[in-house]
């Protein structure tokens, strides 16, 4: 097999390289729909596809009958606190209802970008000039948070992880947003080389065997969405000690309602100073569930649904010795 370790992929051709390395790696695709030839592919197959990873990933609750039409309270909220630059980054406009009803994984990224700026104050060293940073993302699904964490922050190098298969997706949704983006692949034949000069990269994609024996030299921001959650409890452990061991001056996690989110705080403190950096005061499903005004396809949710979407921002700052 040649080695992608130090090779960055032209623009043409991209998708089936991809696909052929996935395939290297013994993924196969999963769930609805064709995988697409080429990087042509129209915004509702893009939009497809995404579900697709979400399915492979566990990121996305598999079923919520009460689909969200109306969330202008939190979108104005965000933006608030946010400023119009998070939210045109996120949702694609500055103000409230200009580019459609946001769907909810858009809302949880301006919400996440917005704890990393306001709650926990670290974002801006990375959207200032200077050198180019390392930034990490633990189970990065269809490339989502990605792509709109690289637009806020355009100077850094994004390394994503994940089963192989979500790659198809990532991949498809990366190249098509970002032309001419320089993609780089983990080579399990040469791992050594994978962060060699990763500054020439643009995005970097490792599958999560590859975590643990990852020595980035340097890494600056590890970013968890719902990642570190799908994780077993050894897998999670091993995550953060990586991040920790690669000098990860911060670590952010976007965590749930569910146990596997007290093993995620668990395993951060053992190696970060942990804080939580709070947004919004309640779940925003319960915000709006209050709000007589809200409309809901479906019917109102219950209360412990509106509970079941609450988010915990959790952000730790590197302890010398753990």
């Amino acid at each position: 097999m040649t080695s992608t370790a130090s090779t960055e992929t032209p623009r043409g051709g991209e998708y089936e390289r991809v696909r052929a390395w996935v395939d290297s790696l013994g993924g196969q695709p999963s769930g609805p729909g064709e995988i697409p030839p080429g990087l042509d592919a129209p915004p509702d197959l893009l939009e497809q596809l995404r579900g697709c990873a979400g399915v492979l990933t566990r990121a996305r609750p598999p079923a919520v009958a009460p689909v969200l039409l109306v969330a202008e309270e939190r979108v104005a909220a965000l933006i608030g606190l946010g400023g119009p630059e998070l939210a045109e980054a996120v949702l694609g406009s500055p103000t409230p209802g200009t580019a459609g009803p946001p769907d909810l994984e858009a809302l949880d990224h301006l919400e996440a970008l917005v704890a990393l700026d306001r709650g926990a104050a670290v974002l801006d060293e990375f959207r200032r000039g200077g050198g180019r940073r390392l930034v990490c993302e633990l189970g990065g699904g269809w490339g989502g948070f990605a792509e709109r964490f690289t637009r806020v922050c355009p100077n850094v190098t994004y390394l994503l992880t994940g089963p192989p298969e979500a790659f198809l997706f990532s991949a498809a949704h990366l190249l098509e947003r970002r032309p001419g983006a320089r993609l780089r692949l983990w080579d399990p034949e040469h791992p050594e080389a994978f962060l060699d000069g990763w500054r020439a990269a643009d995005f970097l994609l490792a599958p999560e065997e590859a975590v643990p024996g990852l020595r980035p030299g340097r890494l600056d921001l590890v970013l968890s969405l719902g990642g570190l959650e799908n994780l077993d409890a050894a897998a999670r452990d091993a995550a953060v000690e990586t991040a920790h061991r690669a000098g990860a001056r911060y670590l952010y996690a976007l965590t749930g309602a569910s146990s596997a989110a007290r093993g995620v705080r668990a395993a951060i403190e053992r190696h970060y100073w942990l804080q939580e950096a709070p947004v919004l005061p309640a779940s925003y499903l319960t915000l709006l569930r209050e709000n007589p005004n809200a409309k809901f396809k479906g019917g109102r949710p219950s209360a412990s649904i509106a509970r079941s979407f609450a988010r915990e921002h959790l952000v730790g700052w590197r302890r010398l010795r753990p």
